[in-house]
Formats: C-alpha cells, sequence, structure tokens
C-alpha cells in the first residue's frame, strides 16, 4: 500500500492532524525520556494558575473528578528505520488544562514548546466475533475533558508508566487503560497495534492511537462499560459493524465524535479496506 496521505485531511475540519500513520508493532514505538522542563514564562504560570482556580471550583460544583497528576509530555518525533521514536519529558494534568485543554489558541502566539503537551493513549475497541464490531465510548458530563463527546477508549501517559532506565511502554499503558475502562484482564486483549501519532488540532494534544482487538461478544464487552457509578466516565457506547459502508456512513453522520477518533477511523480504515475507501470518504467529508 502507498504512503498515508495525511496532508488530505488538514483542510477536514472534523478529523485530527495525523503526524505519524502506521501501524506499528510493540518493538516499532520507542519513547525516550529527558528531565528538560518545558519553556514557560511568568504570564503562562499565572494564567495556569487562574484556570485551575477555576476549574477546581466548578469541579466541586459539578461532581467531577479533578487532580493534578504527573504524566509524560510530547517534546518530539521522528520515524527512524520504519520506527516511531518519541521524546518525551515531564509535565503535569494542571499545566495541561491551563495550555491545550483551555488555551489552545494561544499556541502560535507563545509556540506549542511552552504547552504541556500531554501524551494521550486510546484505542478504538474491535469486537471480533461476529459480526465484528468496533466500540467508541461516549463520555459523560463528569469529566472535565470533552465532556458529551464520543472518543477512543484511554488516557494519558503517566510519569509511573516510565520503567528503571526511563523507557515507557505505550503498549502496556494502552493496555492498562482499556483494561480498567472496559474491566478486561490484559489476555483478553487478542491484538493490539498502534495506528499512529496524531494530533487534535482544537488543543493540539498529541495522541497515539492503537486497534484493540478483544475476541468477545460486542454485547458483553459493552456491558462492561462503567455507565452508573458517581465517578462513571462514560455515558455510553458507539457501535460500527466492520464494514467498508458502515464506517464510512457513521464518519459521515458523526457530530459528537472527537477529531482524534474520526482519525483513528480513518486509520484503521485506510489499513482494512483499502486507499480507495479512504480516497472516497475524504471526498464525502470534503
Amino acid at each position: 500500500m502507498s504512503a498515508f496521505p495525511a496532508h488530505r485531511l488538514e483542510k477536514i475540519a472534523r478529523l485530527a492532524s495525523v503526524e505519524v500513520a502506521g501501524p506499528f508493532a510493540r518493538d516499532c514505538v520507542k519513547l525516550c525520556w529527558s528531565d528538560t522542563p518545558r519553556q514557560t514564562t511568568d504570564v503562562l504560570e499565572r494564567l495556569i494558575e487562574g484556570v485551575w482556580s477555576r476549574e477546581r471550583a466548578l469541579a466541586d460544583r459539578n461532581g467531577a473528578v479533578l487532580f493534578n497528576g504527573d504524566l509524560v509530555r510530547h517534546v518530539d518525533h521522528a520515524l527512524v528505520d520504519g520506527a516511531l521514536r518519541i521524546d518525551v519529558g515531564p509535565t503535569d494534568y494542571k499545566s495541561f488544562l491551563g495550555t491545550n485543554l483551555r488555551n489552545g489558541q494561544l499556541i502560535g502566539e507563545v509556540g506549542r514548546d511552552a504547552f504541556a503537551n500531554a501524551i494521550g493513549v486510546s484505542a478504538l475497541i474491535v469486537c471480533e466475533s461476529e459480526p465484528a464490531t468496533i466500540l467508541l465510548g461516549h463520555r459523560s458530563a463528569k469529566v472535565v475533558d470533552q465532556p458529551g463527546a464520543v472518543h477512543t477508549f484511554g488516557g494519558g501517559l503517566d510519569a509511573d508508566d516510565r520503567d528503571k532506565d526511563g523507557g515507557i511502554d505505550v503498549f502496556a499503558a494502552v493496555t492498562r487503560e482499556i483494561c480498567e475502562e472496559l474491566a478486561l484482564k490484559p489476555e483478553d486483549l487478542t491484538g493490539l497495534e498502534c495506528l499512529g501519532l496524531v494530533y487534535d488540532r482544537s488543543i493540539w494534544q498529541p495522541e497515539l492511537v492503537f486497534a484493540a482487538r478483544v475476541g468477545m461478544d460486542v454485547d458483553e464487552v459493552a456491558n462492561r462499560v462503567d455507565v452508573s457509578s458517581k465517578t462513571a466516565e462514560h455515558m455510553g457506547v458507539d457501535r460500527i459493524h466492520v464494514s467498508e459502508t458502515d464506517v464510512g456512513n457513521y464518519m459521515m453522520q458523526a457530530r459528537r465524535t472527537t477529531p482524534v477518533a474520526m482519525s483513528a477511523l480513518c486509520l484503521f480504515g485506510w489499513e482494512t479496506f483499502g486507499g480507495e475507501w479512504f480516497v472516497e470518504l475524504l471526498e464525502r467529508l470534503s
């Protein structure tokens, strides 16, 4: 198959920017740690503190969960001999909230190096029992990031994901996130591949997106998603049959689906259905 035409996505607002297209196996994604902090200014730090204070008060009123954890920051990336290398460093959720999530419009003024750029890891869940079906999560109103939107299942890379040598296994990290959100065990996953690295162009968050395959019936997996507890991150799921027609029609009709999830579907469809399907889809989306 020819190279993924990432430039074709740039003019479609509903899609994220695809920086690197896979698929990549576990040994072809390497994260390299550096302790170098992000660039910043006193003005930017005051802005972050102000956002944090307001969001904490709002979360307390709405019963949302909000805490400042140590995260992993994207610094740079490159393709090296067919493998994806990502240079990373330290950041935290407060900085991420105050830059990417709430002030994405400032990136042209302060520069990307001043943003927290916390790396997300999330996956399309592909239930392989016939008929094969993709699951996406419908986020609840209780979450701070994109409440009410339909998104891939996952979360962010934590500083605790580093091993003793400073490396980070993103496949282990996304497996952990999937298992937490879907009440699965790692052995329930029959396949896991990295589809690529994308950017949500409204918040400029880098996200590694995956396809996670499970050999279960779609109803069994969907029923494992917590939609009723006080801390539930989801209010339901979206289901898409794995067919050229159904995936294409879903993407045409989706209005609540995040740009990251939409581009993950693009990458999945490109790999599964081929380039002709993808080109026709882009013509429809345009």
